[in-house]
């Protein structure tokens, strides 16, 4: 600083003459302040950036030489983010496989027993017979004769019809045979052709053709021709007949004239009875349709069971023409069970419960249920059926050939043991996993979770069955190792007698042995449920090898108990879940922003020491909050947080949410912040979203920028708080679907840096102190002197490159330091600097200039007199409504020149 003072060149002689005139003199000041310094130049800053109290505060934008006030906060401690994935929950189960299809055998023999059958009458020769007008037909009935056949007698019967069978090879075929033994004359039909036979019978008055053949020539005398009729399929009645059209190339005449001497000859070959019409059956005594050596066959070949329930049931389809009474039903093992001797007898009718009739009506069939609880039954048996039958009392009926008594064995019975010579035989089981992980669901088959650590526990691998294992295998579909494709899932298998742990291979499980427990290591394993399920399956293949018996207790079993499943992957649906970003320290649900244990205290001191600068009004304009946000989580977080500043005086000041972040009562955190145990109001709160990391393995930075905009950040600032305390809860919530994708180690990392351009409304007041030693002012206010003073004026020029108002005082200071003189006056009033140019931001765009006349009086001369130092004042205040912005580069200038009148007493 210069200060420029000095005395005026004052006459010491007297002329003899008074002299007026005007001084113009420096008196006060030349000097040129700059707003932030010291600037390279040396200027004289308004606020000086080498106070300890600043020298962090104030930064120069680089671009625009524009001032900002930057006040770095801590890193922001996000907290334990273990919380944001839970536990993953897998209960223990029990696993086996038993003889499961075979504790329960099903089994039946083909259908057996005895039908009619086809009865085959002897050939029959007819002797020959006169063929001439007089005889019209010849009857043909006494070719049926009685059928005899195995299930019934029918010897003494009398067949009035038979149903041939289709068969023509050499059965059911009438040959005839016409002998011409005339003298002259050829045979012919009616027509003139070869002769024909007709086979009919009467029916009501009528008659039906069964069958007609043609000779196979017309024969000349002395010749004959043969004829040969297939009957296959006709119904033979009793009174069945034939005929001949046959007469001579000469007429009736030579044949009626020699009634014998045309003869016909007849051949019945074999007739096959497909059904038999008879008058009566008689009684039968003796009907046999038992079974011999039948094969059991069913779910498994087995060479014997020992039933511990079910029942063996004998269907009987009676298909005769009339009612039968079994009078005897014994079903007998062939062979014995194991070890054991197996009763001959199974079972009999005896066996039946009372009151079960025995008696079958003709064309239905019955089931006779036999209990079998403690019955040894073999593989192969016979069973002995026989019955009786009263026949049919007199009427007639049809006996088919395919009629008869015929018999099923069925059966179902619950297995006690079971005896069989194992073909490599499969036992399975499966069943279902639950898993459980707070807050997240796994829907579709793509989600899962990935162990960071755990065990797989199986413990008593125990196989009760009396037969090695060849292969057990135990499989998990839903678990998975890397590269986690479908075909990747754990399997742990026992087979052969190597032994590979780290590949889950096992030796194999003999019959009737124990294993020791075996742990699996599930680090790095993913499970892929399907509705918070995963399957497991379970497979047994037995060694072929000797008979083998099977108790129905018998069981491959296992315990398998996942334990200390930790979680270090999750990719699935998550329902928004809470997370504390600040310690609940007494884990009452609510965030205590005044608890030092619960809140991330921060000291704003160097913000707070803006207080000297006497502000009136003052409000800061374009602050910002930036926070820096570094996550690889791959899920948004919908921060909620309480945020709040303490004044000087102890107030709290809310920095509170507006429009995106505002915080309204419906939110679902909303009530889970308060202040000094009262519910902060949620309008006072803020919230906002941290979007997720693309990928787990990519850590991001997120910036979100906290102003004007969305909060109340411009009013939070100039209250200058000295220290700011937050409270915060994280929303956790999928970015796509609900889908989230979290990882161990979790980056959340935080920081918040706040910048606030010195952009501002309102006033704020700056003083700076110079030396000035106005002891040259003496002389014009000496009474003795011969300068007298007539009138004196202060003239204040500048130049102002604040875009603001300026109002200056200037306060003479003594030696002591002690305030002797005010200008303008000491009410307070200042001097105005009008305002530089400014654009639409607020900055100047260059200076003003001007002057100002300032009366003094010869009091106050005198009293500036004594005037060791000044202290300047400035009042900066912007306009109304229209924030200024300053940089650290604007200047003013100000020059406190002297201007007096004077009278110079000249002697004579």
């Amino acid at each position: 600083m210069v200060v420029l003072l000095s005395r005026c060149d004052i006459p010491t002689e007297s002329p003899d003459f008074s002299l007026t005139t005007s001084v113009k003199a420096p008196l006060i000041l030349d000097k040129t302040f700059v707003l932030l310094g010291p600037d390279a130049s040396g200027l004289t800053p308004l606020i000086d950036s080498t106070d300890a109290s600043f020298d962090t505060l104030f930064s120069v934008d680089p671009t625009n030489n524009k001032l900002l006030i930057n006040q770095e906060l801590d890193d922001l401690d996000i907290g334990d983010l273990d919380d944001l994935i839970s536990e993953i929950s897998l209960d223990p189960i029990t696993v086996s496989v038993s003889i499961g299809s075979l504790e329960e055998q099903g089994f039946s023999t083909e259908t057996f027993g005895s039908d009619v059958g086809l009865f085959t009458s002897p050939e029959i020769n007819i002797p020959s017979a006169p063929v001439n007008p007089a005889v019209p037909s010849y009857p043909i009935g006494n070719v049926l004769v009685p059928p005899t056949v195995d299930l019934i007698n029918l010897s003494d019967v009398s067949v009035e019809s038979v149903r041939l069978s289709s068969s023509t090879s050499n059965v059911n075929q009438f040959q005839f045979t016409l002998d011409n033994g005339l003298a002259s004359g050829t045979l012919t039909n009616a027509a003139g052709g070869a002769p024909e036979v007709i086979l009919e019978r009467p029916d009501g008055g009528t008659t039906i053709e069964i069958a007609r053949a043609s000779f196979s020539s017309a024969p000349a005398p002395g010749q004959q021709a043969t004829a040969l009729m297939d009957v296959s399929g006709g119904l033979l009645t009793a009174d069945a007949t034939y005929r001949l059209d046959v007469t001579t190339t000469e007429g009736d005449t030579p044949m009626v004239t020699n009634p014998n001497d045309v003869q016909v000859t007849t051949l019945v070959r074999p007739l096959e009875y497909a059904e038999t019409g008879v008058s009566d059956v008689p009684a039968q005594n003796d009907i046999d349709a038992s079974g011999d050596a039948l094969s059991l066959g069913g779910d498994t070949e087995f060479s014997g069971i020992i039933a511990a329930g079910g029942s063996i049931t004998i269907n009987i389809a009676n298909n005769l023409a009339f009612d039968v009474t079994l009078t005897e039903l014994t079903a007998r093992n062939l062979g014995d069970v194991g070890t054991i001797t197996a009763p001959s007898v199974m079972f009999n009718l005896d066996d039946l419960p009372a009151g079960t009739s025995r008696t079958i009506p003709t064309g239905t069939a019955v089931d006779l249920v036999f209990p079998m609880t403690g019955k040894v039954i073999s593989s192969e048996i016979e069973v002995e059926v026989l019955a009786s039958s009263p026949g049919t009392g007199g009427a007639s009926a049809i006996i088919k050939d395919s009629d008869g008594l015929f018999t099923t064995v069925t059966g179902n019975v619950e297995v006690d043991e079971l005896y069989f010579i194992p073909e490599a035989e499969e036992f399975t089981s499966n069943g279902i996993l639950d898993i459980d992980v707070d807050d997240v669901s796994f829907e579709s088959g793509h989600e899962f979770v990935e162990l960071e650590s755990g065990t797989l526990l199986i413990e008593e691998i125990t196989n009760e069955m009396n037969m090695d294992m060849e292969t057990l295998r135990f499989s998990l579909p839903g678990f998975r190792l890397p590269p986690y494709s479908p075909s990747d899932s754990l399997v742990i298998q026992f087979q052969g007698s190597s032994q590979n742990p780290s590949s889950f291979q096992y030796s194999q499980l003999s019959g009737e042995t124990t294993l020791e427990n075996i742990a699996i290591d599930l680090s790095n394993v993913r499970i892929y449920p399907v509705d918070n399920q995963a399957s497991y399956n379970v497979f047994a293949l037995s060694e072929a090898g000797q008979p083998t018996s099977l108790n129905i207790a018998d069981q491959i079993r296992a315990s398998i108990a996942p334990q200390n499943l930790q979680i270090s992957r999750v990719e699935a649906i998550m329902s928004a879940s809470a997370i504390d970003l600040t310690e609940d320290a007494n884990n009452d649900g609510v965030l205590e922003i005044m608890s030092n244990a619960e809140a991330e205290v921060m000291d704003l001191g160097s913000l707070s020491e803006l207080n000297e600068y006497d502000l009136d009004g003052f409000q800061f304009n374009g602050a910002q909050f930036t926070f820096n946000i570094n996550t690889n989580l791959g899920a948004d977080i919908v921060f909620y947080a309480a945020m709040v500043g303490i004044d000087s005086d102890g107030n709290p000041v809310y920095l509170s949410g507006q429009n995106d972040f505002a915080v309204s009562a419906a939110d679902t955190l909303a009530q889970d912040f308060v202040f000094e145990g009262s519910p902060i109001a949620p309008e006072n709160l803020i919230k906002f979203t941290i979007p997720g990391s693309p990928s787990v393995e990519q850590v991001v930075t997120q910036v979100i920028e906290i102003n004007q905009t969305n909060s109340n950040l411009d009013e939070f600032i100039s209250s200058l708080p000295e220290e700011f305390r937050y409270v915060g809860k994280g929303l956790v919530q999928g970015s796509s679907g609900g889908l989230v994708q979290l990882q161990k180690p979790f980056t959340m990392e935080a920081s918040i840096g706040a910048g606030i351009p010195l952009s501002f409304s309102g006033a704020f007041s700056a003083d700076e102190t110079i030396e000035a030693d106005l002891s040259s002012l003496e002389d014009l206010t000496d009474p003795d002197a011969d300068v007298l003073l007539n009138e004196g004026n202060l003239e204040l020029a500048y130049e102002n490159g604040l875009p603001v108002e300026v109002g200056v005082q200037v306060n003479i200071l003594d030696e002591w330091g002690q305030s002797i003189l005010t200008l303008p006056d000491s009410s307070g009033t200042s001097y105005t600097l009008n305002a530089a140019p400014a654009d639409e931001a607020g900055l100047s765009t260059g200076t003003e200039p001007g002057t100002l006349e300032i009366s003094v009086t010869e009091e106050q001369l005198r009293t500036m007199s004594r005037g060791q130092e000044a202290q300047i004042s400035f009042q900066i205040k912007t306009n109304e409504g229209t924030p200024a912005t300053l940089r650290a580069s604007d200047t003013i200038q100000l020059r406190l020149l002297g201007k007096f009148d004077l009278t110079v007493q000249v002697e004579e």
